[in-house]
């Protein structure tokens, strides 16, 4: 037993002295299997593919853990982020994170009513707690090379929608 504490201790001075990480400083969470684009890169979408939710009581628990105590950003993501139902559950559960100063949003963009309506509740429950919030909008080319990109008809008009009405009331949505 004493030999395993000096060697975790001459390990864990190694680890500091050339600056190795024992804890993760960034997480990137797919929260959902569901997603409304077709991409030809992507398999998602597909039949047979997962289509759940992550859990954010589950989520809650695991972040709570002192293994995630370090965690300084968090991306989230999917499939599609404005198709996953409870996001205030989701957030309250990424909020437990005590180091966490900022959350980058990543989207399609192809449901904006939706997503501001989410991007609104992530905003608002960070700027209680002092964290950034960051928007991703995925654009694959322009026009039409972005709809066959994506398999969707008029996706590139509605990304580029999303991302004016997003500019326009940039203070309501991230930071």
């Amino acid at each position: 037993i004493m030999i395993n504490r000096v060697f975790n201790t001459i390990y864990a001075d190694i680890q500091d002295y050339l600056h190795i990480r024992r804890k993760p400083l960034t997480i990137q969470l797919p929260i959902t299997g569901k997603c409304n684009s077709r991409c030809v890169t992507c398999n998602v979408w597909k039949p047979g593919m997962q289509k759940k939710d992550i859990d954010a009581e589950k989520l809650k628990t695991i972040l709570s853990h002192s293994y995630f105590s370090s965690i300084l950003s968090v991306g989230i993501n999917g499939g599609e982020i404005s198709l996953y139902k409870d996001i205030e559950k989701l957030i309250d559960a990424i909020l437990v994170l005590p180091k966490l100063n900022g959350i980058t949003v990543i989207s399609n963009g192809l449901l904006q009513d939706r997503l501001l309506e989410r991007l609104e509740i992530i905003h608002s429950k960070c700027k209680e707690r002092g964290v950034s919030v960051a928007l991703i909008l995925s654009l694959d080319s322009v026009g039409e090379t972005h709809d066959i990109v994506r398999g969707i008809d008029g996706a590139f008009e509605k990304t580029t929608s999303t991302l004016k009405a997003v500019l326009a009331n940039k203070s309501k949505y991230c930071n």
